[in-house]
């Protein structure tokens, strides 16, 4: 038979991807050298480089070695500093001390005048206040020159750039000159002098008002004051004679009144001269007049005046003859102004329910029963329950008042009686119904009690003096007792003027 036609094979590609070869890092070259760390006496630099040229890739190797070098540098020696120049010699001005309107990390103002370069003072810097630097001589002397060598690290010109010298003469500030920088390359050690002429000072102040990066500050590597030391007369500061404040002197006497009659005032005056203010002292505070008010002469005396009498009292007695008594009283006007008082007594008395004292029909010996005592619940201002059975209307018996118990009074008998009527006296002086009204009268016999009947206040205008009957039938009983179980302004009450308990009688019963 016939072969198979075609290939018997095929093929593909694969692998598509490049094939990774280790790459081995190199070194790039060497930077720049740094700045010296001095710029006397021996310091260092250092430069670097870095594994990039390439870098290692793919497992290759790292750069051997290391990736910076040091060397020396400024090694020449730094300059003495200038020792300070004997008085009247022209040289370098001694200080008795150095200020800073503030300091830096220990960058004290002090390291500006040690004569090292390698330091420097640093104020603090500020958006508002000004930075300054105060070279304070140790006596006043002829300032020639003033020299300042700039510390700035960051080779910014405008930290020292447009500070200003002042000199300090007596109370004033005199301006020597002011620092221009023109270099802005490289302004850190660079020296700058200011020229203040042999003026007489007794300190030396820089201060720079300009903003820097928004903020105000001084680097200061050495500050230094040139001129004549010693025998120079510090000048005097004519500052005039101090300022007195003034003072107020005494009040003096009040004046007439401003009116001849009836409502004025007077015043009185203190002057700003205990002492005068002088050479611009304070004058005196507050106003130098007092017034008050004043009466003129012209017042009039009045004469006092009755008023109209007052309403009679209540009689003293119900019957048999009392008193009773009206007032009036000067004061209708009062008396004023020395005015007379009212002419005559004040009050006046009169006689009263004279009429007799009425007698109760058939009241005898017989039908009145006796007492062998009386009692009641409590007693009020010494009104003891003896007082109702004494006789006598112008006296009465008061119990406490309550408003939880029971008040009562208890007539206890000689020995037992048939009972039949029982009067009260109505002893109320406030004319109130509600102390006597609704009363209960009992009557005792042994351990049996048994109601008379209930006392009923009927005319309510005037209950003083009134007289209520409750019969209680002629039962035997040993005692009789009247209790209050009802409230008046919500306490209760019993005030009597006389309790009569009599036999029981047909006549009498009949007569009722």
């Amino acid at each position: 038979g016939a072969e198979c036609a075609g290939d018997g094979t095929e093929m593909r590609t694969c692998n598509m991807v490049d094939c990774v070869v280790p790459i081995d890092g190199r070194w790039s070259d060497f930077g720049a050298w740094s700045e010296c760390s001095v710029e006397c006496g021996g310091g260092s630099q250092t430069r670097t480089k870095t594994c990039s040229n390439p870098p290692p890739k793919n497992g290759g190797e790292e750069c051997v070695g290391g990736d910076s070098e040091t060397r020396n540098c400024n090694t020449e020696a730094c300059p003495e500093a200038e020792e300070p120049v004997e008085p009247g010699v022209p040289g370098l001005l001694p200080h008795s001390e150095v200020t800073q309107s503030g300091t830096l990390k220990t960058m004290f103002a002090s390291l500006a005048v040690d004569g090292d370069l390698r330091t420097k003072s640093q104020t603090k810097c500020s958006g508002k206040e000004h930075a300054w630097f105060k070279y304070t001589l140790a006596i006043a002397s002829e300032v020639e020159t003033v020299v300042i060598v700039n510390g700035n690290y960051d080779n910014k010109r405008y930290k020292l750039d447009n500070a200003v010298v002042y000199a300090e003469t007596g109370s004033e500030w005199v301006e020597c000159g002011w620092i221009a920088v023109t270099s802005i390359t490289s302004t850190r050690g660079q020296t700058y002098t200011v020229d203040c002429g042999g003026i007489v000072a007794t300190s030396v102040k820089i201060v720079q008002e300009q903003k820097w990066n928004k903020r105000k500050c001084l680097d200061l590597k050495e500050v230094k004051v040139y001129g004549i030391s010693g025998d120079v007369e510090e000048p005097e500061v004519d500052e005039g004679p101090p300022a007195v404040d003034g003072g107020w002197s005494e009040y003096g006497d009040w004046s007439e009144c401003s009116v001849d009659c009836g409502r004025g005032t007077q015043t009185r005056t203190k002057t700003c001269t205990n002492p005068v203010p002088e050479n611009g002292g304070a004058d005196c505070e507050g106003s130098p007049t007092q017034i008050q008010p004043c009466f003129g002469k012209c017042i009039v005396p009045l004469d006092g005046g009755w008023s109209d009498w007052s309403d009679w009292s209540e009689c003293s007695a119900e019957c048999e003859g009392g008193t009773q008594s009206r007032s009036k009283t000067c004061t209708d006007p009062v008396p004023k102004n020395g005015g007379a008082d009212c002419v005559g007594e004040g009050s006046e008395t009169r006689n009263c329910n004279t009429q007799e004292c009425p007698t109760l029909p058939g009241l005898d010996v017989v039908q009145l029963i006796p007492h062998f005592e009386v009692s009641q619940s409590s007693t009020a201002k010494s009104l003891s329950a003896s007082l109702a059975v004494d006789g006598d209307l112008d006296t009465k018996s008061q119990t406490g008042c309550t408003g939880k118990t029971n008040s009562w009074f208890k007539y206890t008998l000689a020995e037992p009686h048939s009972v039949g009527k029982v009067e009260i006296v109505n002893g109320n002086n406030d004319k109130k119904r509600g102390k006597l009204d609704k009363a209960m009268v009992y009557g005792e016999h042994g351990f049996e009690k048994f109601l008379c009947g209930r006392v009923q206040v009927t005319d309510v205008a005037s209950t003083e003096g009134q007289t209520y009957s409750v019969n209680c039938g002629g039962r035997l009983a040993t005692s009789v007792k009247i209790v209050q179980k009802e409230k008046w302004n919500k306490r209760k009450c019993l005030e009597l003027k006389e309790v009569r308990v009599f036999e029981y009688s047909d006549e009498l019963e009949g007569e009722e």
